[in-house]
């Protein structure tokens, strides 16, 4: 009888033993184990994903751990694959819902690779395993507009043009350089800090748009560069070239167009609508003057009628009446004979006067028989 006591004392000793200890349990991580768990396959969520490319410096790290009861988890974190350089570990135990979050502060630098790989804690210990090793990468950003990648060079209106690029999130700021040369000896430079009031700049592509708050001239090669405040020398790269880090445009002053011709029988007027808008809906700005020409062929070089500064009020609604008494020595009255009519803009910065193309001669009028 006492042995039979001394027996069941010893298996609840036992019992409660096992209970307490965990790391006499079975390893749920280990291959060999009936209740084998995958370590690798733990999560839901692993955020960055292995051998992926980031816009993000400091990216976080999210996981989810498929509704099972865990205390946490040990993060593991360098700049090699053997986990030599720049080591840097710490504990996950904080949970919101199911996701477990931290971020990878020192995760800072474009074009590099980073390693990072963690273990389990269960029933308050760290198993030895750990899961495989991903890496991630975060990638220089590239140059979206002006941008000559298409083949061909961008001509861009030279009042404070507009750039555009890519945003690396979580960055300090951007210098911007734009030169008439390829080596950016004589280059412009613009540093640009990430405020408040310039976040307002971001979409959600995720890109950042620049405004320069300089004038361009007009009928000049530019080429133009961005690179990260904390990267001396990593510029980003053009659009679809991973070798090149700058990119070239061109500028012009705006191409307006004849919009419409209305033949005025009352008083013996072609009425000329000029628009100042460019078919990318770019707007003629400080005070453009306008010339105006009308030929019977253009093809020839035939000039009929020449019309030079051509006054106005309202750059919105600009009209020029070619008045038929006042040509009629040159306009024909056959009924046949078709005139076509073009423009060009001029604009003027530091004295000097920059002319547009002749538009093309889309509208003609000819002269009434009654006229």
């Amino acid at each position: 009888m006492n042995f039979y006591k001394i027996f069941v004392i010893i298996f609840i000793l036992a019992l409660l033993f096992s209970c307490t200890t965990p790391r006499e349990l079975e390893n749920p991580f280990d291959e060999k184990s009936t209740n084998y768990i995958n370590l690798n396959n733990f999560a839901d969520i692993v955020v960055p994903p292995n051998d992926t490319s980031y816009t993000v410096l400091k990216p976080n790290i999210l996981f989810g751990y498929n509704k099972k009861k865990v205390d946490g988890y040990k993060i593991y974190f360098a700049e090699d694959e053997n986990f030599t350089t720049n080591l840097e570990t710490w504990e996950v135990t904080s949970f919101q819902g199911s996701i477990a979050k931290t971020t990878f502060e020192k995760a800072n630098r474009i074009e590099k690779y980073y390693y990072w790989k963690y273990q389990i804690k269960w029933n308050g210990f760290y198993y030895n395993d750990h899961s495989k090793t991903s890496k991630f990468k975060i990638r220089n950003f590239n140059l979206v507009y002006p941008s000559s990648s298409v083949g061909n060079i961008k001509k861009l209106y030279y009042y404070k043009p507009d750039f555009e690029w890519e945003n690396i999130q979580n960055n300090d700021g951007y210098v911007l350089q734009i030169s008439q040369d390829t080596k950016f000896l004589d280059a412009t430079t613009k540093t640009i800090d990430v405020s408040a009031d310039y976040t307002k700049t971001y979409n959600a592509n995720p890109r950042l748009k620049y405004r320069s708050e300089f004038s361009l001239a007009p009928d000049k090669s530019y080429y133009w560069r961005c690179r990260l405040k904390t990267e001396p020398d990593k510029w980003g790269y053009k659009l679809g070239s991973a070798d090149v880090s700058s990119d070239e445009f061109k500028t012009v002053v705006i191409t307006p167009l004849v919009s419409g011709i209305y033949q005025d029988d009352t008083n013996k007027q072609f009425r000329v609508y000029i628009n100042p808008f460019d078919g990318d809906e770019n707007k003629l700005q400080n005070s453009p003057r306008f010339d105006l020409q009308v030929s019977s062929d253009f093809d020839s070089g035939k000039i009929d009628i020449q019309i030079n500064n051509i006054s106005y009020t309202d750059i919105n609604n600009i009209i020029y009446n070619i008045d038929y008494d006042s040509y009629k020595s040159i306009l024909k009255k056959d009924g046949t004979t078709f005139y076509y009519v073009r423009i060009r803009a001029s604009e003027q910065v530091e004295g000097i006067w920059y002319y547009s193309d002749w538009s093309i001669a889309y509208y003609s009028f000819k002269v009434a028989d009654d006229w």
